[in-house]
């Protein structure tokens, strides 16, 4: 009886199925064709593992039922070679019988094999060892398998074909394009399917697909998903502290009282601006969140992947003015601890710099160094340097607030005079560039570390709380102690900060408050350092963060020295006041279109789309991009500018020179936030649905396929 012939697979090869999928790269809805193409190929090799398993069951059936072995061994019928479709038959030697020698029967156990090509037999086929005389290989003669053994053989096949998935070898990595294709982003799987092949569907957060076009793209979780994870989402609360328990509120309050304004106006104004601030930090965090990215990769869902590099570098640019600016401000206000030693006029001595710049010099070195380390670091280090911030400035804020009610009575507040209208409104843009975009910038930076799984109203919720009320509860203190005690500093505050505290507090007060005072501007520069290196990889610079931070951190140290070193105390400022608002400027515009457009969007950002070009927000949004240059135009129009570094602004402001006498010299910076909101307004609410539409069909495909894959194992 001759020998059913093997099935012939129906399905692909790999090689095959890897030139198949490569090829449907370049066509559109490649993705999905490639999706289909694995799901086809899948029920095509099932089919052939059942057809072979039933061969194999013939073929052994027929090897049970054959005739008992005769006398004459020259007629008997060997058994047949039992082998796996697509592996070459092996060749047979007509054997030399010798003629004094009978052939010896061997007994022959079942051959149960795996049904793929490639795969290891799920029972070790035991070897045969013929009799070899004259170097001559002699075909063993067939056992008789009795009624049981076709019993046993059919159980063991039974087994095999309903083990055969489950007893594979340990799953690899995806070696090449073709297998990782198959890693579809199934985001929320943690465990991994493999299937029975090469091209294996790995369900795990090791990659993603992105398409746009037809094209498609796996990426690495080195670029993307890379992100050390908060444990909790009340770490959220100790960054947002460590920033908003800093006692250089109290400096704010005297500048606004030096610039004029009264009590009430004074009150109104920082109130209005640390809610604002704290309504733009959760926006931003809540933005972070859903990207995992800081604000600079957020917006390149705002302008496209390529369109954001002109923004994002003019806001890095911006970002670094602010850093040099803090740190000449902190280093000045904890320099006079450094001059008032008596060791330092020795030191002193040996420089050829003036005494103030020795100071300055002596203080800015170890923050920027220090600073540095904690922002290289990150993660832990960063989380830990925050609590001890947020907890020392605590107490030194209710050591401070214990000094200045029971040493000042409300009896003694001067109300002041009243600020013109203009002049108000001139104020309260300049507090709130100061500090508002500078906030918003720097809201992604921890919030993006959260876990996903983090609903966003928790999010904004505990970015709003930290930011709200120890600030406005520390600027309204700050107020009130200015306006009690103005006979005993006054106008002296902005400019001899610590010193003129230690004329006024007890000693252990005043420790309590340097103490704090000089944790948060360390903490201030470690923020800034590093949400720096954030955005030097939002523009698109592939750099190691402790590498990024060392450079920025040697950029900004050199920026504050040598603008100290050349200009003059009073210059410096007011150069640094006319640079931050400039500044300002370009952040109003960055920040009202990527503000405007996170509010639209009710769904998380599709990573993988932020950082490739073919993705769902595309190379440019012309909209946008244009929308930002002319808001960045218009506000440099409306600046009334009369220093050396703003005399060529206000081109536009001539053309209508009353609104800057009912308006303030600085409204170019409102009428650049307004323009920037207006863009994603009026024009990107269809572009932004459309996209989220697409992230929907893409997660409901991504179940299907998840479900697919849980049916098939």
């Amino acid at each position: 009886m001759e020998s059913p012939t093997p099935p012939t697979p129906r399905s692909m090869s790999d090689d095959e199925l890897n030139a198949e999928v490569a090829r449907l790269q370049s066509q559109p809805d490649g993705l999905m064709a490639a999706m289909a193409l694995i799901e086809a190929q899948n029920v095509l090799r099932q089919q052939d593992s059942f057809a072979y398993s039933q061969w194999q069951l013939q073929v052994q059936m027929q090897a049970a039922s054959a005739p008992a072995e005769t006398a004459d061994p020259e007629t008997q019928i060997p058994a047949p070679i039992v082998s796996n479709p697509g592996v070459p038959e092996p060749k047979v030697v007509e054997p030399v019988v010798s003629q004094t020698e009978p052939l010896v029967p061997l007994t022959q156990e079942p051959v149960i094999l795996a049904p793929f090509a490639d795969q290891a037999p799920s029972t070790p086929t035991p070897e045969l060892t013929p009799r070899v005389e004259d170097e001559a290989v002699v075909t063993p003669a067939p056992a008789v398998v009795t009624e049981q053994s076709v019993d046993d053989i059919v159980a063991a096949l039974n087994r095999n074909y309903e083990n055969s998935v489950t007893d594979q070898a340990e799953p690899k990595e995806p070696a090449n394009t073709v297998e990782k294709v198959a890693a579809i982003e199934l985001a929320s799987a943690e465990t991994t399917v493999v299937e029975p092949e090469p091209v294996a569907i790995v369900a795990t957060n090791t990659g993603e697909i992105s398409t746009h076009n037809g094209q498609i793209a796996v990426e690495d979780v080195t670029e993307t998903l890379q992100v050390s994870r908060t444990r909790t989402s009340a770490a959220l609360s100790w960054s947002w502290l460590s920033l908003a328990s800093t006692p250089l509120v109290f400096v704010l309050a005297a500048f606004l009282k030096e610039s004029g304004a009264s009590l009430s106006q004074s009150l109104v104004v920082i109130a209005g601006l640390i809610l604002t601030t704290a309504v733009l930090a959760g926006v931003g965090a809540v933005a972070a969140k859903r990207g995992t990215s800081s604000i600079g990769v957020v917006s390149r869902a705002a302008f496209g992947v390529w369109g954001n590099v002109f923004p994002a570098g003019a806001m890095f640019l911006a970002k670094i003015l602010w850093s040099i600016a803090l740190l000449v401000f902190g280093a000045r206000i904890l320099s006079p601890l450094i001059s008032s030693q008596p060791w330092f006029a020795v030191i002193s001595s040996q420089f050829v710099f003036p005494a103030e710049f020795t100071a300055l010099l002596i203080t800015a070195v170890p923050l920027a160094i220090i600073a540095s380390l904690v922002a290289g670091f990150g993660g832990l280090a960063m989380l830990r340097a925050q609590q001890v911030t947020a907890s020392f400035s605590v107490v030194g804020l209710v050591a401070i607030a214990y000094f200045v009610f029971s040493s000042n009575s409300i009896l003694d507040l001067q109300q002041g005079n009243l600020l013109s209208a203009p002049a108000l409104v001139d104020l309260a843009l300049l507090s709130f560039a100061l500090f508002g975009f500078t906030v918003f910038s720097q809201s992604g930076d921890f919030a993006r570390k959260l876990p996903v799984e983090t609903p966003g109203a928790k999010v904004f919720f505990l970015s709003f709380v930290s930011t709200l009320f120890i600030p406005l509860a520390v600027s309204v203190m700050g107020v009130l102690w200015v306006f009690m005690a103005e006979e005993t500093f006054g106008p002296l505050l902005t400019s001899q900060f610590i010193p003129t505290v230690a004329a006024v507090a007890p000693i252990l007060v005043f420790v309590a408050f340097v103490v704090a005072v000089g944790l948060s501007v360390l903490q201030l520069l470690a923020n800034s350092v590093y949400s720096l290196a954030g955005s030097l990889a939002s523009v698109g610079a592939k750099l190691p963060g402790a590498v990024s931070v060392l450079l920025l951190a040697i950029v900004v140290l050199a920026g504050a020295l040598v603008s100290s070193m050349l200009l003059a105390t009073s210059t410096l400022l007011a150069v640094l006041i006319e640079l931050l608002v400039l500044a300002s400027v370009v952040a109003a515009s960055y920040t009202g279109i990527v503000l405007a457009d996170a509010l639209i969007r009710s769904r998380d950002y599709h990573e993988v789309s932020l950082t490739r070009d073919y993705g769902f927000y595309g190379r440019f949004n012309v909209t946008n991009s244009i929308g930002f240059v002319l808001a960045t135009t218009l506000g440099f129009g409306y600046l009334n500018g009369a220093g050396m570094l703003t005399s060529w602004a206000g081109y536009l402001g001539d053309l209508t020179p009353a609104i800057f006498d009912v308006a303030g010299s600085n409204i170019g910076i409102a009428m650049a936030f307004g323009l920037a909101i207006l863009f994603p307004v009026l024009f990107g609410i269809p572009r932004i649905k459309s996209q989220e539409v697409k992230l929907m069909e893409l997660d409901e495909r991504r179940e299907e396929l998840k479900q697919y894959l849980d049916t098939a194992n």
